[in-house]
């Protein structure tokens, strides 16, 4: 069972403003956040969608982090990355121990927890 949490809220928002950013919708409206500022997290977020370092100036960072936390994020997103994290961890074990993928069932959790994968073995036979 994968699970996703509150310690992933802020990896989830920035994947939210990069993928607005990179559709051209930009950065949404914060206040007290100047032009220069905003073109340059705006940049920096471009260059993290493509794979770049995109660096912030430690100012610069600081807005970043305003944005984040204003962000929201939808709880399917959460479920999308526990989703993810059993399937990566089933494809493991599917291919590094020639486990059959369909003896590996994919759950996630209902509500947000902590974030990670629980393994739950059972005793392999007909069903």
């Amino acid at each position: 069972m994968g699970s996703a949490g509150p310690e992933d809220r802020l990896a989830l928002a920035e994947q939210i403003l990069i993928e607005r950013v990179a559709a051209d919708r930009g950065l949404p409206d914060l206040a007290e956040a100047g032009f220069f500022a905003r073109r340059r997290v705006q940049s920096a977020l471009a260059e993290r969608g493509r794979g770049e370092p995109g660096a912030l100036a430690p100012e610069d960072q600081a807005l970043l982090v305003r944005y984040l936390e204003a962000t929201p994020v939808p709880a399917e997103r959460y479920a999308d990355l526990a989703r993810r994290r059993a399937e990566a961890v089933r494809d493991l074990l599917s291919q590094s121990h020639a486990v059959p993928p369909a003896r590996l069932a994919v759950e996630t959790a209902e509500a947000p927890a902590a974030p990670g994968v629980a393994l739950e073995l059972r005793a392999g036979g007909a069903e």
